[in-house]
């Protein structure tokens, strides 16, 4: 159905829910009401780990930018071995789930920070 409509991709991503499934628009919702509880709460949220984009962050409409960076060269081996627990997930170079990725992908942002291996992350608010 979203293939075959002639309006625009733009048109029908902001009527996206006449062209999914029930279920995904449910997902939606309660990612949605989950996004609203955390607007008050005190601290730093930080949302790592999500597969393919689907957090709750992912219906936010921000775009990612990277405006902290921390030092991982102390836990970065760990880091490394923790992946062996999801063979099924990792993939074969060029891949970004693969192990050449996520070394090269650290390095390039530990070198924006002047370390060897660094994480970024998109810091919505400080709470001083």
């Amino acid at each position: 159905m979203f293939e075959k409509s002639k309006c625009s991709t733009d048109k029908k991503l902001a009527n996206f829910t006449k062209y999914v499934r029930r279920q995904h628009l449910a997902r939606f919702m309660v990612q949605y009401e989950l996004f609203k509880r955390q607007l008050n709460i005190k601290g730093s949220i930080v949302e790592c780990g999500v597969h393919n984009g689907g957090g709750v962050m992912s219906g936010s409409n921000f775009v990612f930018q990277l405006n902290w960076f921390e030092d991982v060269v102390k836990t970065f081996d760990f880091k490394i071995k923790a992946l062996d627990c999801y063979q099924s997930e990792m993939r074969e170079w060029p891949h970004p789930r693969s192990l050449k990725n996520i070394k090269n992908l650290a390095q390039c942002r530990g070198s924006m920070i002047g370390c060897e291996f660094a994480e970024g992350f998109m810091l919505l608010r400080i709470i001083q």
